[in-house]
Parts: structure tokens; sequence; C-alpha cells
């Protein structure tokens, strides 16, 4: 697979993120409970770690 490909892969995964992030949000804002902010807390969490994580295994680094 050559570099385009896979940074067009990279920006599909980090947009399919960015989706889930935001559909998890809206939830918390309907709910409007302390578990629904719990979830969004650790849910945002886990997805910065995953594409800093993801980005220093490719090399490229975003701080």
């Amino acid at each position: 697979m050559n570099i385009e490909n896979r940074n067009y892969l990279a920006l599909f995964q980090f947009f399919g993120g960015f989706i889930l992030i935001f559909s998890i949000i809206l939830r918390a804002a309907i709910n409007d409970t302390n578990g629904g902010y719990l979830e969004l807390k650790i849910w945002g969490w886990m997805y910065r770690r995953g594409i800093r994580s993801y980005c220093i295994s490719r090399g490229f680094i975003w701080e």
C-alpha cells in the first residue's frame, strides 16, 4: 500500500472517530445524566489516547 492510500485511511479513521464522539456527545446531551457525562469523558479519553498512539506508530506525531 502506498503512502497516499495510508494517509487517506488515517483521515478516514480520524473522521470516523470524530463522528462517533459527536454522537456520544449528542446522546449525553439528550440524556443529561451523570452517567452519560462519565461515559463521554471515558470515550473522549480513550479516543485521544488512541489517536496519539496511532500517529506515533505511523510516524506522524501531532503534539
